[in-house]
């Protein structure tokens, strides 16, 4: 392959980053998978699957996932919340743990009994 200016390679990195983010079938047809859009680009997929773990692609892919994933998470969110409304334990604990009124597991004491650090945020009365 030849070798490729700077500035081909950031938009390369940065067409990588936003292709990670977006949902597989939101892709377009000839960049389906990772060998596809290497070709594409230009370089190889080896090339492409070392770029992953540079922090630019990765701070990238995260922006997209923020951006293109925002109606799932509104989505996700709601589907937590009504399981912990018809009574599952595990997503309750996930709410409060989400809302930062209780914080992660401690180890177990000697006696097996879990701790939890809990916290109440309760505005007191003006007086």
């Amino acid at each position: 392959m030849a070798r490729c200016t700077k500035t081909e390679i950031h938009s390369s990195k940065t067409k990588l980053g936003m292709w990670l983010g977006m949902p597989p079938d939101a892709r377009e047809d000839d960049e389906r998978t990772l060998d596809a859009l290497a070709k594409k680009l230009g370089h190889s997929a080896e090339t492409l699957s070392r770029w992953k773990k540079d922090p630019y692609v990765q701070d990238i892919t995260q922006n997209a996932l923020k951006v293109l994933g925002g109606n799932r998470k509104l989505a996700i969110i709601k589907a937590m919340m009504d399981k912990a409304e018809e009574g599952s334990f595990q997503h309750q604990r996930l709410y409060f743990e989400w809302q930062g009124d209780i914080g992660p597991r401690k180890a177990p004491s000697g006696d097996g009994n879990l701790e939890f650090t809990v916290s109440i945020n309760e505005k007191q009365p003006k007086r």
